[in-house]
């Protein structure tokens, strides 16, 4: 499961904190997750190669969990737009209920 969540504009530290909590909660579940903040490209590279490295990861995904900053980060509302264009499951961080 892909997570997608802002990334841009908020502290490093802040970022790190809600993507890992984020995975352990999904892996909690079973989920095997993909963040973008494990792309391997480094942080200081242009944003549009992360784009590129991020949305090249979600396809390989079956789903995607959208942080509830989503719709506050065009990057995170471009993964979502393609996410439903490649007919993937999107789940949203509110009303998340494993099944």
């Amino acid at each position: 499961m892909y997570i997608s969540g802002k990334i841009s504009g908020c502290s490093r530290k802040d970022v790190e904190a809600k993507f890992k909590r984020a995975e352990f909660y999904l892996e909690g579940f079973g989920y095997k997750t993909v963040s973008p903040l494990k792309n391997g490209i480094p942080s200081g590279f242009p944003r549009i190669i992360h784009m590129i490295c991020d949305i090249f990861m979600m396809f390989f995904c079956d789903s995607i969990y959208m942080l509830s900053d989503w719709q506050d980060s065009k990057g995170a509302k471009l993964e979502n737009k393609i996410a439903y264009f490649l007919g993937k499951a999107v789940f949203f961080e509110e009303t998340f209920v494993n099944i």
